[in-house]
């Protein structure tokens, strides 16, 4: 299930590669920058939603397994070096 899990993202990154580097050839660096923080933001929330890391996965594993919700997150956002997903 994991190796499943982790496919999905693998197969994406070269997508969002292309299409950053499709980006970068723009001469307008305003437009360039929002258009490839967009894509990393929109990938990074993908990876975290699939891989069960976003905020309504944590909450129903803590509750599943009588963990701590905030000692969950904690360790994901220092794991990832601050990156936290805004809902």
């Amino acid at each position: 299930m994991i190796s499943l899990k982790v496919a999905e993202p693998r197969s994406r990154m070269w997508k969002a590669a292309a299409l950053s580097g499709a980006v970068a050839a723009t001469p307008n660096a305003s437009v360039r920058a929002r258009c490839i923080y967009s894509i990393v933001t929109a990938e990074s929330e993908f990876y975290f939603t699939q891989l069960g890391l976003d905020e309504i996965s944590l909450r129903r594993y803590a509750r599943l397994t009588n963990a701590d919700y905030k000692k969950l997150k904690a360790i994901v956002v220092s794991s990832f070096g601050g990156f936290e997903i805004q809902q």
